[in-house]
């Protein structure tokens, strides 16, 4: 990174940290509506907080600790910046001077029964996770009514293939109850174990998309996700790239579409006494055959760096699979066109998921796979 870089990176830090106190008032506030909307479900006491992509709340001890460790380990970038690493500690001095990171659940005439949740998370869009470590019991709470419909329609498709920890839904307050499932850290697994969760994946969708080739299948053609893509990005600098990558002769490739997870990586696969688990389902929409197989790919080098998985497909490790797969939909994977199906998923993908300040990101991932 040259020197203007550096000044340009610390000068944002320095921004973001002058905002941040205002804008941690408002949330703070906020995030006690959210508790107090759930106080009964809550154990009385001093509840910590802390933020990741996930705010969790919760009181010390060494249940919520150890959950905290292993959910929040990935979250952590070696990459950050200085000026990033100066905002995250001035942050926590900031919080620490003025109490940000308590919020206290007065003892109240909750029922026993219920009140026994002593960790909360609440997610970007305001859906709460209440923990029972006694009982293993996590409770869900949707706010948004599609999403709890498609969440409930995606287990009573996917929970016949796959290994879920779903145990009831609740119509009535958008909420449905799942096992706590005691796993081991992605971030802890040995090459043995990722190969297995590999095979396990391929495995698990073989049987799932011979069930769903008994039905009627609707189609997409490659020109119509490049055109979803470019009204998503236009102008960007990966319009370019993208149509460099996939020739004009490709656009009327047609694709199944079918039900898929739509958040398919590691970290929503939870290993625990050699079973693999699948979570967090509320993307779960129709997408192109192949998409949740390429996800998991494609987000360990997006966000992780990790290349392996990619390097593998691109190699041929994974040609056996995909030939049947495709063989499945009476198609036929050509490992000549690896890059060109790796492309199709990424139109796809990037339409669904962009993020401008992923931007730099995506960028370089498309120059090292396709250079």
């Amino acid at each position: 990174m040259n020197h203007q870089n550096k000044i340009s990176n610390k000068k944002q830090g320095y921004q973001k940290f002058l905002l941040y106190i205002p804008h941690e008032l408002k949330n703070r506030q906020h995030v006690r509506q959210l508790v107090e909307s759930k106080k009964d479900y809550l154990r009385p006491g001093h509840y910590r907080i802390q933020s990741a992509t996930k705010k969790i709340l919760y009181i010390k001890d060494t249940h919520t600790l150890d959950f905290i460790e292993k959910n929040t380990s990935h979250l952590l970038n070696p990459s950050h910046t200085r000026a990033e690493t100066f905002l995250s500690k001035g942050v926590g001095i900031i919080q620490s001077l003025i109490n940000f990171k308590k919020i206290t659940i007065k003892h109240h005439l909750a029922d026993p029964v219920t009140a026994k949740n002593k960790l909360l998370m609440i997610t970007k869009n305001d859906d709460l996770k209440l923990f029972n470590f006694e009982e293993g019991i996590i409770t869900n709470f949707l706010t948004n009514t599609n999403k709890y419909l498609t969440l409930k329609e995606a287990y009573m498709i996917f929970h016949k293939y796959f290994d879920t920890p779903f145990i009831q839904f609740n119509d009535e307050d958008q909420s449905y109850i799942e096992h706590k499932i005691n796993f081991k850290p992605y971030t802890s697994w040995t090459d043995r174990e990722r190969n297995q969760a590999v095979e396990n994946i391929f495995n698990k969708y073989t049987r799932y998309f011979y069930e769903c080739n008994k039905k009627n299948l609707n189609q997409v053609y490659t020109e119509e996700l490049l055109e979803r893509l470019y009204a998503t990005i236009n102008p960007n600098p990966l319009t370019d790239v993208f149509n460099q990558i996939i020739a004009e002769e490709s656009f009327n490739d047609s694709w199944p579409l079918l039900k898929c997870h739509g958040d398919m990586n590691f970290f929503n696969i939870l290993l625990s006494n050699n079973k693999y688990y699948l979570i967090d389902w509320e993307q779960s929409e129709d997408c192109v055959f192949f998409y949740d197989l390429f996800s998991f790919v494609l987000v360990e080098a997006l966000f992780r760096e990790d290349y392996s998985y990619i390097n593998h497909y691109l190699t041929g490790q994974y040609d056996s699979y995909f030939i049947n797969i495709f063989n499945i939909f009476n198609r036929t994977f050509h490992t000549t066109n690896r890059k060109y199906y790796l492309a199709v998923f990424l139109s796809e993908y990037v339409s669904k998921r962009f993020k401008r300040r992923n931007l730099e990101k995506y960028l370089r991932l498309i120059q090292r796979i396709f250079e």
